[in-house]
């Protein structure tokens, strides 16, 4: 998502609550109409905020209208910008909410504070958490280069595919893009794709969404879900029946399906330095570079 901002680069965020809104004298017309538009922005309202953790939020915000459609492909991200100490910054967000939600969408994002790491903290997580509702931020997109249709069926770099397995490993926030695709795999009682999720991250607490992963495993038998954690208390790892450190050969061979010649993806998303690791495993489990994506 980084290397395509300069492409995705929207403006200066305007100035008050005011946005375009769509309109059309056709009924049929309006209830196809599209938010999302890959040559200009929208303003989106901030309807509500949901506080999960001391350092994560749900952000629900509303669409040019409520017959809007947000018209984001599975798999995809959005730009969102907004003026920071006094410069339009720009961050790329995958939203948790579906596509069939009319009206509005909706983002899980962890706020980093300033931190003897990160003297600054993360600008636009802070700027998302400073926002009071009825406020607004600019949104620009689809972008993107992997999309879920449905029952198995990918496009990936413009290429068409057919999929009966498909690998995730997500790191923190990296989650989002692929809680869309395991969605939209879950939500179809004819799709039998399988989805196996390795999820890293710093300790329990930074598992974002971590309550609705656990009710899909338990629910569909075609989701599979392994965490691991480079900190735990003594008082969580008594009963931890996951990984401990970061993504490796044994967490690979142990979690992942096998590659097969055809059917099989994994698709990334996370820290660079978490990335830059899971290619040799990937590759030593016998995974080509054809069959590992990142969002």
């Amino acid at each position: 998502a980084q290397k395509m901002l300069e492409a995705y680069y929207i403006g200066e965020l305007d100035d008050g609550n005011s946005f375009d809104v769509v309109t059309s004298s056709n009924p049929e017309e309006a209830n196809n109409l599209i938010a999302l538009n890959p040559k200009s922005k929208f303003s989106a309202k901030l309807l509500s905020k949901e506080i999960l953790t001391s350092n994560t939020r749900r952000l629900r915000f509303g669409l040019q209208s409520p017959q809007h459609k947000f018209g984001l492909p599975v798999g995809y991200h959005v730009m969102l910008s907004g003026k920071v100490n006094g410069k339009t910054v720009m961050r790329a967000y995958s939203p948790v909410s579906c596509d069939d939600d009319i009206g509005v969408f909706e983002l899980v994002i962890k706020v980093y504070r300033p931190c003897e790491t990160f003297k600054n903290g993360g600008l636009f997580s802070q700027y998302l958490d400073r926002l009071s509702i009825g406020d607004t931020v600019d949104v620009k997109g689809p972008l993107g280069h992997f999309e879920y249709r449905g029952n198995g069926e990918v496009v990936l770099a413009g290429k068409t595919l057919s999929v009966k397995k498909l690998s995730f490993i997500c790191g923190g926030t990296g989650i989002t893009p692929a809680y869309q695709v395991i969605k939209k795999v879950l939500k179809s009682s004819l799709d039998s794709t399988e989805i196996f999720l390795v999820f890293a991250n710093q300790s329990t607490r930074d598992i974002l969404l971590w309550e609705e992963l656990e009710q899909l495993e338990s629910k569909y038998s075609n989701f599979h879900v392994y965490y691991t954690v480079t900190r735990i208390s003594d008082e969580e790892r008594a009963g931890w029946k996951y990984g401990l450190g970061y993504v490796n050969d044994a967490i690979v061979r142990s979690f992942l399906p096998a590659p097969e010649s055809d059917g099989s993806l994994v698709g990334m998303c996370g820290p660079p330095s978490m990335l830059k690791t899971c290619y040799p495993s990937l590759n030593a489990y016998g995974f080509t570079s054809e069959q590992i994506f990142e969002f």
